[in-house]
């Protein structure tokens, strides 16, 4: 609230997302040249089906595995917890904490080739 910046609706607020300053276009260069020596990295055609299998581990443990800690977690917190206000705030917990851990370990499972390659 201190601070004099613009409103959104002026364009000199989205001035620095469509003309960034100079380190910052160095920086975002910088990152997708390790994107793509990755992808290269992972993509070569020894790796192509370990990487291709471990991408669809990764998107079954994502999507499934969420699902499946979620519904865990939700009937611990409904059996384990009394009612009231606790009760919904560990259940929104244990939906946020499901949907992190899944997407934690899938990605952990998806970058095994580019760690296997960095050895």
């Amino acid at each position: 609230m201190t601070q004099q910046t613009h409103s959104i609706l002026n364009p000199w607020f989205w001035t620095p997302l469509f003309n960034p300053p100079a380190d910052d276009r160095e920086r975002l260069s910088a990152f997708i040249q390790q994107i793509n020596a990755t992808l290269d990295a992972a993509w070569q055609p020894g790796q192509r089906l370990y990487t291709s299998v471990l991408l669809a581990l990764a998107l079954v443990l994502w999507f499934a595995g969420r699902s499946l800690a979620e519904r865990g977690l939700t009937w611990l917190c409904i059996h384990r917890m009394p009612e009231g206000r606790l009760r919904r705030s560990s259940l929104a917990l244990a939906s946020v904490l499901a949907t992190v851990l899944a997407a934690w370990f899938a990605l952990h499972l998806l970058f095994l080739p580019s760690r296997a390659n960095c050895r």
